[in-house]
């Protein structure tokens, strides 16, 4: 492969830790200090539902704090109430575990239950 950016002379290629070799020396898988999963993938998929829920609800704020912004006499409580509940929804999605199928199913339901409450202000 030709470099236009020095005299036309090929690149070498990176080694170190790279290889396209399964059984080479310097293959390094990048999963390889993860460990195994201590939950089922029904737990797994559940959790990954809890992610994308809670997506929508900091969504739904998201949509709420801008709605109330561009109004013509925004109201300040409200924006900052909003903004706090969004932070805490972020806090929440980032503290939760797939390894703890309890409060992941405590957090579906409950954004769920949320989601509808926000439909109504927007």
């Amino acid at each position: 492969m030709k470099d236009s950016f020095n005299t036309g002379e090929p690149r070498p290629r990176p080694t170190a830790g790279i290889s396209n070799e399964g059984d080479s020396p310097n293959s390094e898988s990048i999963l390889g200090g993860l460990g195994k999963a201590t939950w089922s993938e029904e737990e797994g998929v559940s959790y990954e539902v809890a992610l994308n829920v809670i997506n929508e609800v900091v969504g739904a704020y998201s949509g709420l704090i801008g709605r109330e912004e561009a109004s013509p006499s925004p109201n300040a409580t409200k924006i900052a109430a909003w903004r706090q509940a969004k932070i805490a929804w972020a806090q929440r999605q980032r503290d939760l575990s797939p390894a703890d199928p309890q409060a992941v199913q405590a957090v579906r339901q409950e954004a769920a239950d949320l989601l509808r409450t926000l439909s109504d202000h927007g």
